[in-house]
């Protein structure tokens, strides 16, 4: 790849951008209320973080735009090592996610809406939207563990890559039940917060390895013919 940076290196680097984009989504919306909370904590909520909430789905909206850019770019290289099976069942694993997560953005400005429009509403679409948030667990299973095995089958990243990426799609099919009430497998608990974090390491990582070129050769037999 050299050093320049060519739009090849620039889509490459756009997770790294998506992480930043993400972070500060995440830090501009505030923190909310517990899922336990009352209706009227919600409406309060929703209504003093009115500028914050819009603030914050438009940044999380740029950083789908982002996201789209590093996956493109990963399910090219996942088709140029010989896995064009594992490259499609990569996107339709990252269509599945960002379809949720566009509901999960509109939802948040929505919710400010209700708060005004219909704010005795308001608790039972935070519930919904954090069910929906918990869904996006299941297709990010597809995203990383097709990259985990197209990784061990072609080499095309080193193995201990592919066995973490392995490792965090089992956390995140884990992730996918976190239907407790209350407590740390909560939907809004530690363990939300922590596949969270893994994902956003996920993406760092595998970002700086495609721009940086660090990456693995894929094996000769990986390589059609």
């Amino acid at each position: 790849m050299g050093g320049r940076w060519n739009w090849d290196r620039l889509a490459a680097g756009s997770g790294i951008v998506f992480v930043a984009l993400f972070v500060a989504g995440f830090l501009t919306a505030t923190k909310p209320p517990s899922l336990n909370a009352t209706n009227s904590k919600w409406v309060h909520y929703a209504l003093g973080h009115t500028k914050e909430l819009k603030i914050s789905s438009a940044l999380f909206g740029l950083a789908v735009i982002a996201f789209l850019w590093f996956a493109g770019s990963l399910a090219t290289r996942l088709r140029d090592s010989g896995e064009r099976r594992l490259a499609m069942s990569f996107l339709a694993g990252v269509a599945g996610a960002v379809g949720t997560v566009g509901v999960l953005i509109a939802g948040q400005v929505a919710l400010v809406r209700i708060a005004v429009d219909s704010p005795g509403q308001v608790k039972s679409w935070v519930d919904f939207l954090q069910l929906a948030n918990i869904a996006v667990n299941f297709a990010t299973v597809a995203v990383i563990g097709t990259v985990a095995i197209a990784s061990l089958r072609s080499g095309v990243f080193p193995r201990w890559y592919g066995m973490l990426s392995g490792l965090a799609a089992v956390a995140f099919a884990f992730g996918g039940a976190a239907f407790a009430q209350s407590g740390f497998y909560a939907p809004d608990g530690g363990y939300a917060m922590i596949v969270n974090i893994v994902f956003a390491a996920w993406v760092l990582v595998t970002s700086g390895m495609m721009v940086m070129g660090t990456e693995r050769a894929p094996s000769a037999a990986a390589v059609p013919a």
